[in-house]
């Protein structure tokens, strides 16, 4: 997988290099790859223990505004790795959600956006990684398959929390309980994606999304993701103090300021 080129200049730094997973850090974007290719990048506890470390080490940053989440080859995260579930089921199930589950929790709160840019099947725990995603970037050969129902289980990975959040309750369970998979416009009609593009142009519109992401401040695109993740949990009242207290701790950085007198000049 080649490193991201933030607005075509050749910068990165690898900052996690395994077995089954890698990460680099450009300009604030860090992008981390799950990478067996020659298993669809299935879930294995190898590569969730290296997905713990890798996000250990980005939350002890603070110069990361973007992670990206992608998948070496011709698949996104294509389920758990079921060879090593079915020869101990309960320690490499359990292995596994521990470390994704932490994985999983530390993104949640992180002071980053998360972006899933899929290619391929995302099945069962790729599924999960998806839903999870603040953000999702698919090409047309993308598919996402519920698959848990197919190995006699329940989900993980959050996977019905953030499922329901993003499609809802019954689109969610009609995925779980029908066997259902969607292709990349289905998934996009039911929003489960934001954009869709043709495979060939996956990395050109990657670029234009990280482009557009860097012009914002980090803070700011931290606290509207946080005010938009909480509203659900929130009366009316208790969101428009959330907002009132979030928009005042913006007005008081210089970069409000600059910010207005930019946009005004412009209108000039």
């Amino acid at each position: 997988m080649p490193a991201v080129a933030f607005f075509g200049v050749p910068y990165m730094t690898v900052l996690f290099s395994g077995q089954q997973l890698n990460m680099s850090l450009d300009a604030g974007c860090a992008t981390l790859v799950f990478d067996n290719p020659p298993k669809l990048n299935a879930l294995s506890l190898e590569m969730a223990n290296e997905c713990l470390l890798a996000t250990e080490m980005l939350l002890v940053r603070r110069d990361v505004s973007v992670l990206v989440l992608r998948g070496a080859g011709r698949a996104f995260v294509a389920g758990g790795d079921l060879q090593a579930l079915q020869a101990d089921p309960q320690a490499t199930a359990s292995g596994i959600m521990q470390s994704m589950h932490a994985c999983i929790r530390s993104w949640h709160t992180a002071p980053w956006i998360t972006l899933a840019v899929v290619q391929g099947p995302a099945a069962g725990a790729g599924l999960s990684l998806v839903a999870a995603a603040d953000l999702v970037l698919a090409s047309h050969t993308s598919r996402f398959v519920y698959a848990y129902s197919d190995i006699a289980t329940t989900p993980d990975l959050g996977l019905s929390w953030h499922l329901t959040r993003r499609i809802g309750q019954r689109r969610a369970l009609e995925m779980a309980s029908l066997g259902l998979s969607l292709g990349a416009e289905q998934a996009l009609a039911w929003g489960l994606v934001n954009h869709i593009v043709a495979e060939e142009q996956l990395e050109d519109e990657l670029q234009r999304w990280l482009g557009c992401l860097h012009r914002h401040q980090p803070d700011v695109l931290q606290g509207t993701r946080k005010l938009f993740s909480n509203a659900p949990q929130r009366t009316l009242a208790e969101q428009l103090d959330a907002e009132q207290a979030s928009f005042l701790a913006c007005a008081a950085k210089p970069a409000f300021s600059a910010a207005i007198n930019k946009f005004l000049q412009r209108a000039r």
